[in-house]
């Protein structure tokens, strides 16, 4: 377990700038929606998250993410299933229940590691700034979010897609629609690179 949280950890400098992003978002509704229990909600939304959606999927099922060539045996399933319930365990903040009573021999490990889960989590959720160096600290703009819809999250995903898709589409035959389409993927390209 320690080997599996110790790599987890050194991923804090290489974590993804938009996955960082949405943790600044996230940490920045909790804290507006529950002023008086900031820390243990946020930390809890955002480990939540990182932890239920992306560490333990990973290591539950290694060759669906390309982490093994082929489905681990039983035993080896099994361990992973162990590994990842103490990391979930140690992500949730939360004393171990009696409702699994063969994980409290990982109490101690868990209450030892507690602070560094929460300084990952910290670490996690700064923005640098493009290059790297500063971390990014405009303030979350609501007024991208209508209808509960993201707008500008959106949109970054249709550009990246169609940006992902444009030889598809330029070897198409010449038509004004797809001809305008190109020159705003390129405007969102300088865009972007001069913004992020």
């Amino acid at each position: 377990i320690s080997t599996i949280w110790q790599s987890i950890q050194a991923t804090a400098d290489i974590f993804p700038r938009h996955l960082r992003r949405m943790l600044k978002y996230l940490r920045h509704e909790t804290r507006n929606k529950w002023p008086d229990n900031q820390n243990n909600v946020t930390y809890s939304v955002r480990s939540g998250f990182v932890f239920l959606r992306l560490f333990c999927p990973a290591i539950l099922n290694p060759k669906l993410f390309d982490l093994a060539d082929e489905m681990p045996d039983p035993l080896v399933s099994r361990n992973l299933t162990l590994v990842s319930k103490v990391l979930m365990s140690l992500a949730n903040l939360a004393d171990i229940s009696q409702k699994e009573p063969y994980l409290l021999v990982a109490k101690p490990w868990i209450e030892a590691n507690t602070q560094s889960m929460l300084d990952y989590l910290d670490a996690i959720t700064v923005v640098p700034e493009k290059n790297g160096t500063k971390p990014y600290n405009k303030e979350i703009d609501s007024t991208h979010w209508r209808n509960g819809i993201n707008y500008t999250i959106g949109m970054a995903h249709v550009q990246h897609l169609l940006k992902e898709n444009l030889e598809h589409i330029r070897v198409l035959p010449t038509n004004p629609v797809l001809v305008r389409l190109q020159h705003v993927l390129r405007d969102f390209d300088l865009v972007f690179s001069q913004n992020f």
